[in-house]
């Protein structure tokens, strides 16, 4: 009865984006020939984190990303061209989830040590405050948060923020050494900054082999 009643954690990586800035599906580019496409990245990440009981990808609609990583399940837009917040309920709307952690699939440097605690039972969601400012695309989400999601939508109000807003909100101080965990990869400039420091990550752990 215990684990009938408690509440599914699942991981939702947030991929059905255009890419308008980027000019290219941000989810299938890879910072370098060797490495993995971001998609598969933040899909290793959910799976090693163990935080999570399955993995979804909120892919936009369908034919929009090729085959998933294994281990991946789509989840498609109920209202197209919605943003984050259509993916998030969406994937409330088609999954028995409890609650999603949730990530954007341009996000390269997560870490195990960043995903945000679990909020009180009260709270619906639970998300890091950078420079004052919340971070919504990397967070923890309840499922109480679906029908303000869906209120929003309805009225072209499909920010972020003004969820976070609508719901009771947790919000965490960064942890001290990881403000780089949320960069996001919107431009060529962004990407090419990123693969550089990937590239010197690499080495490093090459030559830590060596």
């Amino acid at each position: 009865m215990e684990n009938e009643l408690r509440e599914r954690r699942y991981a939702l990586i947030l991929a059905g984006g255009r890419s308008r800035r980027m000019g290219r599906n941000k989810a299938l580019l890879r910072l370098e020939e060797r490495t993995e496409t971001l998609l598969e990245r933040a899909v290793r990440f959910w799976r090693e984190s163990g935080a999570a009981e399955r993995i979804f990808v909120a892919a936009g609609q369908p034919g929009y990303l090729p085959d998933l990583p294994e281990g991946a399940e789509p989840v498609y837009d109920l209202m197209e061209d919605g943003g984050p917040m259509a993916g998030l309920l969406s994937a409330f709307r088609r999954t028995d989830a409890g609650l999603f952690y949730l990530s954007a699939v341009d996000m390269p440097y997560l870490c195990r040590e960043a995903i945000p605690p679990v909020p009180l039972a009260e709270c619906d969601a639970s998300v890091y405050l950078l420079n004052g400012r919340p971070e919504p695309l990397f967070g923890i989400y309840r499922r109480s948060v679906a029908d303000a999601a869906e209120r929003l939508l309805f009225s072209g109000k499909g920010k972020m923020s003004l969820l976070l807003d609508a719901v009771h909100t947790e919000y965490l101080p960064v942890p001290e050494g990881m403000t780089h965990i949320f960069l996001n990869l919107n431009t060529r400039e962004d990407f090419l900054r990123a693969a550089e420091q990937d590239n010197e990550i690499y080495l490093t752990r090459e030559k830590e082999r060596t």
